[in-house]
This record gives structure tokens, C-alpha cells and sequence, in this order.
């Protein structure tokens, strides 16, 4: 599976746009263990502090094929190099798919998720490419992230948190063009050409 690499980048950006902020951003593993406590490197307990944002996807995708600019490469794929003296060929396969996420801005109060909200939207809108590096080939790829219309303030459901200790805004992004990618060393096949240029009649 390659969404995972969509992961680990859509994670890296938000954590780079905020980076000077203070506050954590947890990924996708993180976020489904986050609600009882947040378990650090060293094995301690460690208790959930606010602002924080989580970044969140169902583990299902879909696969897009619309028959013409998105057709799956799963036969014989791209052929990136050709070792003729080892008679090996590095195919990828790929499979265009759309990836689902959640981003939550988690703060004590409305003002700070707010403005935490809004600098997400700006940098999503204005900065929406998102590089990932095809595994084994060291091959970049750039998707586009979409972001839905609709920011919803969703403080009211609740995982953990007692109703009304904190705001909670969600927003949802797509990555459209991410693919599933495939890469493997295929053994080539010789063919022996003999001509014959005698004719007979």
C-alpha cells in the first residue's frame, strides 16, 4: 500500500505550517489512540494539553478510473530503468486513488481555534501541493490537497473530553490524485532474430 505516504507528508506540511506555533499535530496512527492519554517515546503517561490539532482518514480509498486521464498502469506498467546486464527491468505499477481526511483544531477556546482554523485554510487554498516520493525508485510525485467548503464547529461530539471544556473545528480535505504504487524488478525476455535472405521462389 502507498497511502501511507500521503500520510506521512499531509502530517509533515501541517506540521511545518506550524511549526512556530507550539502545538502538537498528531498523525493518523496517533490520532486513533489519542483519547485516553498520549503514550511518549520514553513509555510514560503523558496527559493531552491544548491546542492540538488531529489529522484523521478512513482507512478505506477510492479507486478513480474514469477511463481516459485516469486508467490504471497494472499490466505492463512504466518501466523506470533496464539492466541489460543483469537482464532486469524496474516496472512501476500504479493505480490512481482518492484519499479522505479529517483535520480537527482542538483549543480551550472559540477565538484560538479560530484563528488556528483560519491560518489552515489560507495555507491549504495557497499552498496545496503535496510531494511524496515514490518508495524504491526515489521517484517525487505531487498531488494536489482539496479542501471542503464546510468548516464545522464540531465541539459538541466528544470522544473523551467532558462537553464543553473545549472547541473543536473540522475540516476535511481530498487528495484526488494520489495513486497506489507497485514497484517490481522484472526478469527480461530475449528474442533471437535470425533473417533469412535467401528467397526462393
Amino acid at each position: 500500500m502507498s497511502t501511507y505516504l500521503y500520510d506521512k507528508a499531509l502530517l509533515e506540511k501541517i506540521q511545518n505550517w506550524t511549526s512556530t506555533t507550539g502545538l502538537h499535530v498528531y498523525g493518523v496512527d496517533e490520532t486513533r489512540q489519542l483519547w485516553e492519554t498520549m503514550i511518549d517515546d520514553s513509555g510514560k503517561d503523558e496527559p493531552i494539553s491544548f491546542p492540538f490539532i488531529t489529522l484523521n482518514r478512513n482507512l478505506g480509498f477510492e479507486i478513480v478510473n474514469d477511463g481516459t486521464t485516469k486508467r490504471p498502469l497494472s499490466y505492463d506498467g512504466y518501466t523506470k530503468d533496464v539492466n541489460f546486464d543483469k537482464k532486469i527491468s524496474t516496472v512501476i505499477n500504479e493505480i490512481p486513488v482518492s484519499l479522505t481526511y479529517q483535520i480537527d483544531v482542538f483549543t480551550r477556546y472559540a477565538k484560538e481555534a479560530e484563528i488556528l482554523a483560519k491560518n489552515l485554510v489560507f495555507n491549504i487554498v495557497n499552498y496545496p501541493a503535496l510531494e511524496i516520493e515514490i518508495p524504491k525508485v526515489n521517484i517525487p510525485h505531487t498531488a494536489v490537497i482539496e479542501l471542503d467548503d464546510q468548516i464545522e464547529d464540531s465541539s459538541h461530539i466528544s470522544e473523551v473530553f467532558v462537553r464543553g471544556n473545549f472547541t473543536r473545528l473540522t475540516m476535511r480535505v481530498v487528495i484526488p490524485d494520489a495513486h497506489l504504487f507497485d514497484v517490481r524488478e522484472l526478469h527480461n525476455v530475449e528474442l533471437d532474430f535470425r533473417i533469412n535472405d535467401k528467397y526462393e521462389p
